[in-house]
């Protein structure tokens, strides 16, 4: 299955590394993804640790805007997302018809959500949304009110079951729980321990 993995990233949080580690397995177990990023350098450098080349950068995805927002500066940036979301999903909509098409688009992040839908229409593909957090701020819970039922996607994954089964209702989805995963050895190093030892 080829995979157009949409994941605005500015800066690199949960919702970035758990990408990056989905891009992985997911191509472990023989799927071609095609992982669409951007605007941040961070998830760059963590794709290539992974030993992911071959990512598409985009600077088409919207950056955060410095905070606080005078109510001006706060209008101005939320024209701008309309503006990134149209070129963001024209590019999307290119880099899937450049790589011979997908099979699945799936979108991570309230604005990957909005592309991922519209690139997977255009194209005639499913699309599933990934949560990892409630939406938050006026605009989001807004498009979550109004406008997901008519964006909805064909699937939801959360990585936790309160948040499913608060998004999955308000979108009427079928919802999936995949817990975000964790290096058991790693996080051990890092504290200092190792379950491993026999002694």
């Amino acid at each position: 299955m080829r995979i157009l993995y949409i994941q605005p990233a500015e800066g690199f949080g949960g919702a970035e590394r758990q990408s990056v580690v989905h891009v992985k397995h997911l191509r472990a177990l023989g799927h071609e993804v095609v992982p669409f990023v951007g605007p941040g350098d961070a998830i760059k450098m963590a794709l290539e640790d992974a030993g992911i080349h071959d990512y598409v950068f985009s600077s088409h995805l919207p950056s955060d805007p410095p905070r606080p927002l005078t109510w001006w500066k706060n209008l101005v940036h939320h024209v701008g997302i309309l503006d990134a979301w149209r070129r963001t999903t024209r590019h999307a909509t290119e880099v899937a018809r450049a790589v011979g098409g997908v099979d699945l688009v799936f979108g991570s992040r309230p604005f990957g959500w909005n592309v991922s839908t519209f690139v997977a229409r255009r194209l005639g593909v499913p699309v599933v949304w990934r949560a990892g957090t409630m939406p938050h701020g006026v605009v989001d819970q807004l498009a979550m009110r109004w406008l997901a039922p008519l964006i909805r996607p064909d699937a939801l994954v959360a990585n936790a079951y309160v948040l499913a089964s608060k998004l999955a209702p308000a979108i009427a989805v079928p919802s999936y729980v995949v817990h975000n995963g964790v290096d058991v050895k790693f996080a051990c190093l890092e504290l200092g321990s190792n379950p491993f030892s026999t002694t």
